[in-house]
């Protein structure tokens, strides 16, 4: 876990925990705090709490990022969240499997449904062209008996 006081111009003030931990090597009192965290380009200061969930600060470093509004400025917060990135993304993964598998099968509902409609269809025109043979036929036996 790492705290970063940050002032309203997006400098920082001070910083504290283990932001080593989690990549974040080259912190100064002063420097622009989007030197080592682009994504808050833009995002300060904020009048809000903000949450970010699984956000990716390097290569190996994956945190839950809360950015808290102060007086005069905002506290960033982060949480390693490394540990809990891969079972995540992979439930995620079968959740998105599992939602292709449902509109795959949809899919082929709609597809049975439209031939069975067209079948049956199919199958009225057949009827009535055998009713109108039979009917024909009948007409012709009843003139000829």
């Amino acid at each position: 876990m790492a705290y970063l006081h940050i002032d309203e111009y997006g400098k920082l003030i001070s910083w504290g925990g283990q932001p080593h931990k989690l990549g974040l090597e080259n912190l100064r009192v002063g420097q622009s705090i989007t030197e080592n965290l682009n994504f808050l380009e833009g995002m300060l200061p904020v009048s809000d709490i903000l949450v970010l969930r699984f956000l990716s600060l390097c290569e190996e470093h994956c945190a839950h990022v809360h950015v808290i509004p102060d007086n005069h400025g905002s506290y960033v917060l982060l949480f390693d969240a490394s540990s809990e990135y891969d079972p995540q993304q992979q439930l995620q993964q079968q959740i998105n499997d599992l939602k292709l598998l449902n509109y795959q099968k949809n899919q082929l509902l709609q597809a049975l449904d439209n031939q069975q409609n067209q079948l049956k269809q199919s199958g009225k025109q057949k009827v009535g062209i055998m009713t109108r043979i039979i009917q024909y036929l009948a007409g012709i036996c009843r003139k000829t008996f």
